[in-house]
């Protein structure tokens, strides 16, 4: 069983090392990783453009399980954010991220992922914010000016 643990946790690594590689190579659109150690990183996330997190610096926290790849890791926004599908802690509501996680999907794909919610935030699926899924169903332009204050004060 000990032995299994081990094997686990190498393969997690080898994994995880080959990945920072192919980011350091290529690394996804407006997205950056630094290693922190063997299963931890730390991200950041250009604001998309167009949207109320323009020009913002969004960073994230990246752990990695021992059984990576085949568990997702956490990537928890740690830059405060107003956004429906972001809770107040940072998780972040993508089925990508939890329940359709794949083995096959790499921290590149998630950081494009997140991206993709920022740009298109939602007021009515994966709400993890009831409070600003209200103003945002009510009131986009309001939602957008709090948005784009909540960027200005945290994330530029």
């Amino acid at each position: 069983m000990r032995s299994q643990s081990f094997r686990l946790i190498g393969m997690a690594q080898k994994r995880i090392r080959l990945e920072l590689r192919k980011i350091r190579e290529k690394p996804p659109i407006d997205c950056s990783v630094w290693e922190i150690d063997d299963f931890n990183w730390t991200a950041s996330v250009l604001g998309p453009a167009n949207s109320p997190y323009e020009d913002g610096v969004f960073f994230l926290s990246i752990h990695f399980p021992p059984d990576y790849p085949f568990s997702p890791p956490d990537f928890p926004l740690l830059t405060p954010i107003y956004h429906p599908n972001v809770s107040a802690r940072g998780g972040i509501c993508s089925c990508v991220l939890k329940q359709k996680w794949s083995p096959a999907l790499t921290v590149s794909t998630v950081l494009l992922t997140v991206r993709e919610v920022m740009a298109a935030p939602s007021g009515v699926d994966h709400v993890l914010r009831q409070d600003i899924a209200e103003v945002f169903k009510a009131d986009k332009p309001r939602f957008e000016e709090l948005a784009r204050k909540c960027t200005l004060q945290y994330a530029v």
